[in-house]
């Protein structure tokens, strides 16, 4: 059974279609078709009203397989019994694309094991993969073919154990991964939420699919930011932790005017490419210097928003890797460390960074007073800036630098490094503080028209 559509009107569509399936024994096979590679997505249901998939239509992965059994059950989808009665199946269009869809339902074709054993939605954010307090090393933000990216699982899952990583956090654009393979790292299902090119957000540790359904009931687009809000809203209360990704990127700069409140980090390293004519990531890094001018509580986090390799065949997952300070390797753990800051993020190999207050050992996002002594080390010679309230006050230039001061009340510093050669942004370390005031209560145009409106130079 083939069902096609039209996407021509200038506002957000949904179409939905209801079907009628009996006495289904083994799968449903789904096949995408469109002559748009874009971010929309279809949400099948079944008659229980349980979402069985979650598929994006900008992907490079076209058939899939809800199964009754596990082994040959698609990513995307939920295995399990079939209900016989009326499946329900979404088409949503977030945002002006022109164009014609289709999609192919079958049941009980023949298929094969997709090889995957791990079932995310399934995963105990509890589980302890090791107990020792340490920093942990990982990725924050990693597409693959399900959506737009060109790397296969299989390719993410030996990346990730040839770098040894401690974490994953798989971000493809709207949807929820739901099968992967199991590792000795912790692997994250998280989603980077994508209705155009006017801004992206990662809503890290979903514990189910997000059900866009409910959520779209308005057909203008310039609802979509309070549809936003909405998402958010829900998925914090969830457990969930959100990011605003690549705020300044060329192609992707971030223009929804969310609520602050639903924010707890800022991607402020993205990407192991550098843009020549802007340094996104530095602008990145300088807002967040104003925000918490502002009085705005949001710390600053990386990913490599890896979609395939470099042409030289590098693998770009784990540029930058992200340093997350956590009492023991959990889902769990990892969030609350997330949330308070805790950690700091690198281009260089071997970065390592040590803080301490009256001799004590602290970590980035720890409030503070007294005298402070950071000490930074990497395995190439960079340039390392201590940062006062948005202002640098000190650079020095080496492998390892040291920077002690007195942190008086309403301050903030945090040390970053940059390449030697143009002072691009390798290396950003969240701040610690003293004692200062904060209230997440502005919109995301507001704080960024105040930006725009005064002189970098006042604060850099």
């Amino acid at each position: 059974m083939k069902i096609s559509g039209i996407f021509n009107e200038p506002k957000i569509e949904i179409f939905s279609y209801k079907i009628k399936l009996e006495n289904i024994r083994e799968n449903i096979f789904i096949k995408l078709d469109s002559e748009v590679f874009e971010h929309f997505f279809l949400i099948v249901k079944d008659p229980d009203k349980k979402i069985r998939a979650l598929l994006t239509y900008k992907t490079r992965i076209k058939e899939y397989i809800i199964s009754a059994g596990k082994e040959d059950t698609s990513n995307g989808t939920v295995c399990g019994e079939f209900p016989g009665g009326i499946w329900e199946f979404t088409v949503i269009k977030p945002y002006d694309i022109k164009g014609e869809f289709a999609f192919e339902v079958e049941t009980d074709v023949k298929t094969e094991k997709t090889g995957y054993n791990l079932e995310l939605l399934k995963s105990d954010f509890d589980k302890k993969y090791s107990s020792e307090k340490k920093w942990y090393e990982g990725d924050l933000h990693v597409h693959s073919n399900y959506s737009d990216g060109r790397q296969s699982f299989e390719t993410i899952f030996n990346v990730i154990k040839q770098k040894e990583f401690d974490f994953l956090f798989l971000t493809d654009h709207s949807i929820v991964p739901t099968q992967f393979y199991k590792s000795e790292a912790c692997i994250i299902p998280s989603t980077e939420i994508t209705f155009d090119n006017s801004g992206h957000i990662n809503v890290f540790a979903l514990k189910d699919f997000i059900d866009y359904t409910l959520f779209f009931r308005d057909s203008d687009f310039d609802k979509k930011a309070e549809i936003i809000d909405e998402i958010l809203k829900y998925e914090k209360m969830q457990g969930g932790l959100v990011s605003i990704n690549h705020p300044f990127h060329p192609e992707t700069p971030f223009t929804h005017d969310i609520d602050m409140e639903n924010a707890d980090l800022l991607e402020v390293m993205n990407s192991p490419y550098y843009y020549e004519e802007i340094d996104y990531n530095g602008e990145a890094v300088r807002f967040l210097d104003y925000l918490w001018l502002n009085g705005l509580k949001i710390f600053g986090t990386g990913g490599s928003d890896s979609h395939k390799p470099l042409k030289n065949g590098s693998e770009t997952v784990g540029i930058p890797l992200t340093y997350i300070y956590s009492e023991g390797l959990s889902v769990k753990n990892l969030l609350s460390a997330m949330k308070k800051g805790n950690m700091y993020i690198s281009k260089e190999p071997g970065t390592r960074i040590k803080i301490y207050n009256n001799d004590k050992e602290i970590l980035p996002g720890n409030e503070t007073a007294g005298r402070v002594k950071f000490i930074t080390e990497a395995e190439e010679n960079t340039k390392w800036n201590l940062v006062k309230n948005g202002k640098i006050i000190i650079t020095k230039t080496g492998k390892r630098a040291e920077f002690d001061f007195d942190i008086s009340e309403g301050e903030f510093y945090r040390v970053e490094g940059c390449r030697t050669e143009d002072g691009r942004i390798t290396v950003y370390v969240n701040p610690v503080y003293n004692n200062i005031k904060f209230q997440n209560k502005q919109t995301w145009k507001e704080l960024m028209s105040k930006y725009l409106s005064e002189k970098k130079e006042d604060f850099i």
